[in-house]
């Protein structure tokens, strides 16, 4: 799949947030690709497009 990029793009990252994970006791209970669906299903019906 062909992905455009822009201005400002960031293509290629190497954070690491485990710190912070760790400092603020946090770690997802939900996978990305879950997590976008229900955000997309919430969004679609809360703006009824």
């Amino acid at each position: 799949m062909a992905t455009a990029h822009f201005w400002g793009d960031v293509l290629k990252t190497w954070a690491d947030v485990s710190a912070l994970a760790r400092c603020i006791d946090f770690s997802p209970q939900v996978p990305i690709e879950q997590g976008v669906q229900a955000f997309v299903q919430w969004y679609r019906e809360f703006y009824q497009v």
